[in-house]
């Protein structure tokens, strides 16, 4: 991966997330901003949107997305295999759900 390159892939876990205020990602945000001008670094945020979490985007149809929109490959490859092959488990009021595998796109 180029040095000028910086990919900043952003894992909210759930239970650390302060529902009230988003100021610490915020900051992080802007810290990793800061410190990609001050060192004239490529950056590129790849953010994803959860509060639609059963709303299914085909892995194809991002790739192409991601490719269209200039990402270079590398970066649009780590993303595509985030989400492939993955397993999810859902947590309930009462119990985990059953482990299983996700279907193409992004759950």
């Amino acid at each position: 991966m180029d040095n000028n390159f910086t990919l900043a892939f952003w894992y909210t876990i759930l239970k650390d997330i302060n529902k009230n205020s988003a100021s610490g990602h915020l900051r992080l945000i802007n810290n990793v901003i800061e410190d990609a001008k001050e060192n004239s670094k490529e950056l590129w945020i790849v953010l994803q949107d959860i509060t639609k979490a059963f709303d299914s985007i085909s892995l194809n149809f991002l790739q192409l997305t991601l490719k269209r929109i200039g990402l270079p490959p590398h970066a649009v490859q780590c993303i595509i295999n985030i989400f492939k092959g993955r397993k999810v488990q859902i947590a309930t009021a009462f119990e985990l759900s059953p482990i299983f595998q996700a279907e193409d796109g992004i759950d």
